[in-house]
């Protein structure tokens, strides 16, 4: 008989003090493992194995967002759990992500203040 363990609760390590070198070798290691996230910031390498309940949130907010966008007519392209690096600073894997035409169909808001802001959404 098989039993399948569900882990609700995300495990996370991480390492401070590490260098893109180190970093890039970890992921060589974990490369085609399902289940497990790595992503790096400031010399800090954290290795993430989510959980069923993270994993579950993140799909209906990606839903939630998806629906939104095409209720607005917003452009969205979904792109999952795509890999954001910037060589020897920073490399992180979203839950779910996506590119949108955004700032060229939707004006920014106005503020009290006069000024214009834009905001994107990122993972």
């Amino acid at each position: 008989m098989t039993q399948t363990l569900t882990k609700t609760v995300d495990q996370r390590t991480v390492y401070p003090n590490r260098t893109w070198e180190q970093f890039k070798l970890i992921q060589k290691g974990f490369e085609g493992l399902p289940g497990v996230r790595l992503s790096y910031y400031e010399g800090t390498i954290e290795i993430l194995m989510p959980g069923r309940d993270h994993e579950l949130f993140s799909r209906i907010i990606s839903y939630l967002v998806m629906t939104f966008c095409f209720d607005r007519g917003i452009r969205c392209t979904p792109t999952g759990s795509m890999t954001q690096e910037r060589e020897g600073v920073s490399s992180v894997q979203a839950d779910e992500s996506g590119a949108s035409q955004m700032c060229k169909t939707v004006k920014p808001p106005k503020f009290h203040s006069g000024k214009h802001s834009a905001t994107s959404a990122s993972d």
